[in-house]
Order: C-alpha cells, then structure tokens, then sequence
C-alpha cells in the first residue's frame, strides 16, 4: 500500500473524530488499519499538517492517538455531516412542493443518490466505522459530480437571455454571480457573466466575463467552492451584454478557448482498428465518453486521463504498462505520472504496435 494510500485511509478511519474532543484513535489500532509502523504514521500525519493544512491533533503517552479537529470532508469537498442532514430537509421540501412531477423526479433522485449512504455501515461493529462516508468512494465521486452539474446550471443563469427575468414579483434569474474560487495557489471571489462554455472530455469549463476587470477568463468547476445569485444591476449588465452580443470579445474568446484546448487537452488519433480487450480498458478511463473509437480519426482527452492510459494493458499504445519490463516504486510512478501529464504533445493508438508486439 503506497504512501498516498495510507494517508487517505487514515483521514478515512479518522473521519468521525472532529465531533468529540476526546475520541483519539489509538496509534496501535492505527498501525493495523494501514498495515504500516507507528513512525511512519507520524511521517503521513506531518506530510498532512504541514503541506494540506489538514489539523490532526496528537495526544502522547501509552493512551496516545490522532484525531481530526476539523470535518475532513467539509475542508475536501465544501460539504458536512450537517449538509447531509440539510439535504434530508430538501428532500421533504422537494416532495411537498408544487413543481411539476419531472423537475421533482430528477430532484429527488439527486438527493436520494446522496442521502441512501447515510445509513452506510461497514462490516466492522466498531461505532468509530458507522459513519456513511467511510471508505465510500462512490459517494464522494457522485457528490463531486453532482456539486459540478449544480455549478454548470448556476453558470448557465447568467447568459444573457437570462438576466433579470421578473416573475410574480420577484427576480427568477440573476442579473449576475458571485463565485468563489480556489485553485492550489490562489483563493479568489469573482463577479462573473457566462460567455460560452467548453465542453471536451466529459468535462465542462467555461469562459466568462470578469465585470470588474472586464477581462475574459476561464473557470474550471472544479475549483469552484460557491455560487452566489446577485440581484441587483450595479455594473450595468444590459451594455455589457451589448457588447458580448455584439462581438467585442469575439476574438479574445477564441485564443482563450484555444489556449485552455491546449493547455488542459491532448489529441489521441487511431490507426487501425483497436482490439476489443483494448476498448475495454481504454473505456475504463474515458467512461462513457467514448463509445465507439474504431469510428472516431481522433479526439481529446483532458490532460489528467494521461497518465492513467499508460498504467493500462494497451498493446497499441507504445510505452503502455504492457511494455514496461520492471516494477516501479511509489517515486517513479509519481515522476511518470507528472511527466506524461505534461509533456505529451499527441497520443496515438496504432494497431500496427498491437501487430508487432504479438509478433515478438
């Protein structure tokens, strides 16, 4: 088990720890859950404090353990254990609600697709292992996703036919938005109008207007933390929206789309017809993205998914894990990881590689 590894288990298993001062988990249970040593359980807890910020308390002595003081998963993913109850609340609101019987469907199965783990329990009888969102991948990538397609329709309020729409007396859409924003080296609020969006990979980004600059940026909803709906009309969205309509931006929009295709995206061409045992494992990244690549020239894909494509069995990809001769230790793995995500220019996929490898 890697390094990286333990340490999610760890925050894992410690979880539930933040609600009471007292519930320290014991560094010799810890030592078992991660099947490593106590020293280097003190390694991960440092690499954590000091690089993440996350706070783990340690409590010395033969009754020593860690704990969290803070919800993991509201510093993670921007949610709590009282968000989870708040949903619950929703899911009432939802049923009692007058909207019509589609719109209510589709709330309700967001909302049951998030709040059905929380009665998830492992199978262990320790109450310290009862919480919903242990171990529970699943959840956290269907919470990530659907806080994305949330952000997405949010964004999407603030297009220009939308702005200011007045409904039996109250404003229904946004005149604009204030987002808050943090990336791995900033923390920003912006007030931003929607331009157009990108849409490569599965992925959805978009390009906005920054209205107190007036400059044209790109937001990637990953890094979105919130989204506020603004009301009132203090930069005087009808011109401005003039001018998107208009085209002054026509052309910076383009090179920025462009920069951010290049940046964030790579060409994957197909030669041949690729094997079936291949599409497979290539669809184990790419999901539903892609259904068919015998019928597809090229795409693209998001720099992310590299990597992950050579880690796979793919014969028609040179360099792919079938061509690998030596097992890789956690530091090569991480230097092949940020390597490929970089510094591939074109992936390709050629059947004439599946051929001579065979052949070998």
């Amino acid at each position: 088990m890697s390094r990286a590894i333990k340490a999610m288990k760890l925050l894992h298993t410690l979880s539930t720890t933040f609600t009471n001062s007292h519930d320290y988990i014991q560094v010799s249970e810890l030592t078992k859950i991660l099947d490593t040593d106590p020293r280097n359980i003190r390694n991960i807890v440092t690499l954590l404090n000091r690089d993440l910020h996350i706070n783990i308390e340690s409590k010395p002595g033969r009754d020593g353990g860690y704990r969290l003081k803070d919800d993991i998963y509201k510093y993670l993913f921007n949610i709590s254990y009282n968000d989870i109850d708040s949903l619950y609340e929703m899911k009432q609101t939802i049923m009692d609600s007058k909207q019509t019987s589609s719109v209510k469907k589709g709330a309700l199965n967001a909302v049951n697709k998030i709040t059905k783990f929380r009665d998830f329990n492992t199978e262990t009888n320790n109450p310290k292992y009862k919480s919903n969102l242990i171990y529970d991948t699943d959840y956290l990538r269907y919470l990530e996703q659907t806080k994305i397609n949330q952000y997405s329709l949010d964004i999407k309020q603030s297009e220009s036919h939308a702005i200011g729409e007045f409904t039996q007396g109250v404003y229904a859409k946004p005149y604009y938005l204030k987002v808050e924003y943090r990336t791995h080296n900033q923390h920003s609020i912006y007030n931003i109008v929607s331009v157009n969006n990108i849409k490569l990979d599965g992925y959805e980004s978009f390009i906005v207007l920054n209205l107190d600059t007036l400059e044209l940026m790109h937001i990637d909803l990953k890094y979105v933390l919130s989204i506020e709906y603004i009301f009132e009309n203090p930069y005087g969205i009808e011109n401005i929206y003039q001018s998107i309509e208009g085209g002054r931006y026509k052309d910076e929009e383009k090179k920025l789309k462009e920069q951010v295709e290049d940046d964030k995206y790579v060409t994957v061409k197909i030669i041949g017809n690729i094997s079936k045992k291949s599409i497979i494992r290539i669809q184990q990244v790419l999901g539903d993205y892609i259904t068919n690549i015998n019928d597809l020239p090229e795409f693209k894909i998001n720099r992310t998914r590299i990597p992950l494509l050579y880690a796979l069995d793919i014969p028609e990809l040179e360099g792919s894990y079938t061509y690998q001769d030596e097992i890789l230790d956690e530091s090569q793995i991480h230097s092949n990881f940020i390597e490929k995500m970089k510094n591939t220019d074109e992936i390709v996929l050629d059947v004439r590689n599946y051929i001579n490898y065979w052949r070998q």
